[in-house]
């Protein structure tokens, strides 16, 4: 996959249905944006894909790159999640307490402990969230 059909794939991802909606939503001209999406001109810049990897909650070196580099399909573990007498191990360093494999996305994960929250979550589970989300520390 080439960085126009990333910036394709990651705009679907990110729930915009067409080239035109997405650069409305941010400001940018239509016609250069879509062409940087199918194609028709020269790779966009960094700065311009940096700008694009912002909108879409993407990692720009997956834009750039694609999906061989470590740093965006690893996903850091920043705690376990449960209820009842289940409690939310957060590390105070910040540090992952481990990491999953993953879309290319700025994501963090939990994983669920105990049944508390069946039948919609399980043991085990990983639940995803935007590391937009985390503020402070990289804490959520």
């Amino acid at each position: 996959m080439d960085v126009n059909a990333r910036i394709r794939a990651a705009r679907i991802a990110a729930g915009f249905r067409s080239a035109q909606e997405a650069a409305r939503r941010f400001g940018w001209t239509p016609s250069t944006y879509a062409s940087h999406e199918n194609g028709q001109t020269r790779t966009p810049s960094l700065e311009v894909i940096e700008a694009y990897a912002a909108a879409f909650k993407v990692a720009p070196e997956y834009l750039a790159f694609g999906s061989n580099s470590k740093s965006e399909t690893s996903i850091p573990v920043l705690g376990v999640v449960g209820a009842g007498d289940h409690v939310n191990i957060i590390p105070e360093d910040g540090n992952a307490i481990d990491w999953l494999t993953g879309p290319p996305l700025r994501l963090f994960a939990v994983i669920v402990k105990g049944g508390s929250m069946e039948p919609v979550y399980r043991e085990g589970d990983a639940l995803f969230r935007s590391a937009d989300f985390a503020h402070g520390g990289g804490r959520p």
